[in-house]
């Protein structure tokens, strides 16, 4: 997993581009990411270039979303249509942060 790009706007929207696999060997580097982007208030995660997440990663969006909601902002997530979409709407994942599909 690679976090490719990580850019705040002047709205306090920090955008985090992720690519390749988000799993356990990848959640420290996306975990530091998502505390970093936190820090502006509302945060948007593009997986459009995310082959597989697995529960780990699943769980670090949520933590984050939680984190991001109690301090008065919102996480969204963009996905495309496939596997990571399919998962995290049946985790659930879709009524704890914002789900957007890739255009």
């Amino acid at each position: 997993m690679f976090v490719t790009s990580i850019r705040s706007d002047d709205d306090g929207v920090s955008t985090l581009v992720v690519t390749g696999e988000l799993d356990l060997a990848s959640a420290p580097e996306f975990r530091r990411a998502l505390r970093t982007a936190e820090a502006d208030g509302t945060v948007t995660v593009d997986l459009t270039g995310v082959a597989f997440i697995d529960s780990v990663g699943v769980g670090l969006l949520i933590g984050s979303g939680r984190r991001v909601h109690e301090a008065g902002g919102r996480l969204w997530v963009v996905v495309a249509a496939g596997r990571v979409r399919r998962l995290l709407v049946a985790c659930r994942v879709d009524q704890l942060v914002g789900i957007v599909d890739a255009q």
